[in-house]
């Protein structure tokens, strides 16, 4: 959440990905990046009961021009309860692009193909996971549920693995705050020489339990997503 030579947090982009903790819908989310004082860019996110999601983020106002560019991800449901595919593209605002395609048999990886083969890591050798994982979309849905704070769940990206915890919500005025982290587990970190593998994050939900804001801070720097109403 590109210039590689900085610092590769694109996945980190779909933690900003709000939306109401219940119904899930169709209905898109938007929300705003912001960080280093000013706003960085915006996300679209669409739901749908069935499982299938869709994201549409982009970031064009980044320092110096890092992780300026889009990113395009989507759920497809496949034949047979519990298949489905995660596909998604990044393209950095030079025109440099990346394909993943990761498949799923409920919560183990049938697949993984990477282009181009220089992102693979020793963590795309899908025999090597050892525990149930979702995808980052489907690990977005279930972080936006207000009940499902105090649970830690873990999503695969193609590249590494990612245990994202959350306390329990506290009330904070008319809020709820809940207080966590995100932690790469097995794989590289995010950033090549800065390695970033663990990140502190606050959600913070509505009276209605709806999320509004997302916070963690990237070395020195905080950054969120807040809901555009």
């Amino acid at each position: 959440m590109v210039a590689y030579v900085m610092i590769r947090l694109r996945p980190l982009l779909l933690l900003f990905a709000g939306l109401a903790a219940t119904p899930l819908t169709a209905e898109p989310q938007s929300f705003n990046f912001k960080g280093f004082g000013a706003d960085v860019g915006r996300m679209t996110l669409n739901i749908a009961a069935d499982g299938a999601h869709w994201l549409d983020s982009q970031t064009d106002n980044m320092p110096f021009g890092f992780l300026n560019g889009t990113y395009v991800a989507r759920t497809d449901l496949q034949r047979g309860v519990g298949n489905r595919s995660f596909l998604a593209d990044r393209i950095a605002a030079d025109g440099d692009t990346r394909y993943y395609r990761l498949a799923f048999s409920g919560d183990t990886v049938t697949e993984t193909v990477i282009k181009p083969a220089a992102d693979l890591t020793e963590m795309s050798d899908i025999t090597r996971i050892d525990r149930p994982v979702a995808s980052p979309l489907e690990a977005l849905v279930s972080l936006f549920d207000l009940s499902r704070c105090g649970e830690t769940r873990s999503f695969y990206d193609g590249r590494r693995i990612v245990d994202i915890t959350l306390s329990p919500p506290e009330p904070e005025g008319e809020n709820s705050v809940c207080k966590g982290r995100y932690e790469i587990v097995a794989g590289p970190g995010h950033g090549g020489i800065v390695g970033l593998k663990d990140l502190p994050l606050t959600l913070t939900f509505d009276g209605e339990g709806t999320l509004q804001r997302i916070a963690t801070r990237l070395l020195f720097f905080r950054v969120a997503a807040e809901r555009v109403e």
